[in-house]
């Protein structure tokens, strides 16, 4: 890990894939035994998944937001404080900037 802060944006379908894919990582038969739950045959996840998402909100909840804001006009040149990288600030469809030519999120 870096000591860069990192931002992550979960939909609710994100961290259902998350926590499945975690589990499945840290060890197959629990990961089986939620996915198949052995004395009924469901799938237990979402159970998993709503625990952690309180546990998130929890965590979350403590830390103030750090997030920098800093005004992008398009156009403008900046350099990444994460990577270093310079470029020209574009904005996307979907309203964010980019670091053009990079087109990494958030820059």
């Amino acid at each position: 890990m870096t000591d860069q802060p990192t931002t992550y944006r979960l939909t609710p379908r994100g961290l259902d894939l998350f926590v499945r894919a975690l589990v499945n990582e840290v060890d197959y038969d629990i990961h089986k035994g939620y996915e198949c739950g052995e004395e009924d045959g469901l799938d237990h996840y979402p159970e998993l998944v709503a625990e952690a998402a309180k546990m998130l909100n929890a965590i979350t909840a403590e830390e103030p937001a750090a997030e920098e804001v800093i005004p992008a006009a398009p156009g403008r040149r900046v350099q990444c404080g994460d990577c270093g990288a310079v470029g020209g600030v574009n904005r996307g469809e979907d309203g964010r900037a980019y670091l053009y030519p990079s087109g990494q999120i958030g820059h």
